[in-house]
């Protein structure tokens, strides 16, 4: 769970496929780069960004999830939170405001969809998902599209910010799980120019499985109101998804020894490279039989008495080959050979 150490009260994490991401630390604390009036924070109280840096591992074809806790001293009395998510540089409004309840106690908040529709078209869920990112080998111009650069700014980014915002009267606040699709979200698979990556190791993307919603509740967005006049975050959380090459690639984990990837290795990864071996040793054999030659040698390394023989029996060849002959017509017609030497 990634957990900034000024606001313990404060958790999240990624579930991939179900279970909670294994998280690494970013090896270039970008953290400490950040400026602190981009955030709202207490004058003189915090020294370091209240943002946390994690990388994760994407699995193609694997759903996501986003999960977070909240318990004091996290919340105030007197203010609610509000909850944002980015998924590769697209917003979604959340609609998550709540409030500590002393009864309830801690709790944990999952979001794995957003939500599309209208009560006369009906509503539709749009669940997470991690996938490939298509990228072509050859770039028909020197220069890199505006849509891929685009497509790439954020590509491989999952950004979780928190606001403090306040209840006002006459406002009609509703707790509510489901966070708004994105108007400018964009679903398409984009095929990535190579050159565009710059070297990056970002290899895959996130998309939707989409399925009909069946009992829809009140989804209407109201009005905000920040308690900081800039609308500044006082925490964010930024995860950075790859896949295991990617992050192997961008310096996050290491390459595994062999001993770890045999280990790693299903039974059926195991048995392939040893079926290759024993294929290749029989192709061998076979290659070494159809090498004989009319002698009846085969054509492996001549040492020893091996060189010895073959000599021996191409010698034998050659002097049945220049042996000399001699033809006698007989009296009846027909024509005897003679091949002794004398």
């Amino acid at each position: 769970m990634a957990i900034i150490s000024s606001l313990p009260g404060l958790e999240v994490w990624v579930n991939v496929d179900g279970t909670p991401a294994a998280e690494y630390d970013d090896p270039d604390n970008q953290v400490q780069g950040m400026n602190l009036n981009n955030f709202h924070v207490p004058p003189g109280r915090v020294s370091q960004p209240p943002c946390i840096i994690k990388y994760i591992e994407a699995k193609h074809g694997a759903p996501f999830s986003f999960h977070y806790l909240v318990r004091p001293p996290v919340e105030r009395s007197d203010q609610w939170i509000r909850s944002i998510f980015w998924i590769d540089g697209t917003k979604f409004a959340a609609n998550y405001e709540m409030k500590y309840d002393p009864v309830r106690g801690a709790r944990v908040t999952t979001v794995g969809a957003v939500y599309s529709g209208n009560a006369t078209d009906g509503y539709q869920r749009n669940s997470f998902l991690f996938s490939p990112l298509e990228i072509a080998d050859v770039v028909e111009t020197g220069q890199v599209s505006k849509e891929d650069a685009k497509v790439l700014k954020h590509c491989g980014t999952l950004r979780v910010a928190f606001f403090y915002i306040e209840k006002q009267n006459g406002d009609a606040v509703k707790y509510d799980i489901r966070p708004q699709d994105s108007d400018d979200r964009d679903t398409r698979a984009p095929i990535i120019a190579e050159k565009a990556l710059k070297g990056t190791a970002v290899d895959c993307k996130t998309s939707y499985i989409p399925s009909p919603e069946q009992t829809p509740r009140n989804v209407n967005a109201h009005k905000d109101h920040y308690i900081d006049a800039k609308k500044r975050p006082f925490a964010v959380f930024e995860f950075r998804y790859r896949s295991k090459e990617g992050l192997i690639k961008e310096g996050v984990i290491p390459r595994p020894g062999v001993d770890e990837q045999v280990a790693n290795m299903t039974d059926a990864e195991v048995r392939q490279p040893l079926a290759a071996l024993m294929e290749e040793q029989n192709q061998r054999s076979l290659d070494s039989v159809k090498g004989e030659d009319s002698t009846g040698v085969a054509n492996a390394p001549e040492t020893g008495n091996r060189r010895r023989i073959k000599s021996e029996a191409l010698a034998a060849a050659d002097d049945e080959a220049l042996a000399p002959s001699k033809e006698l017509r007989l009296d009846n017609g027909r024509v005897e050979i003679d091949l002794t030497d004398d």
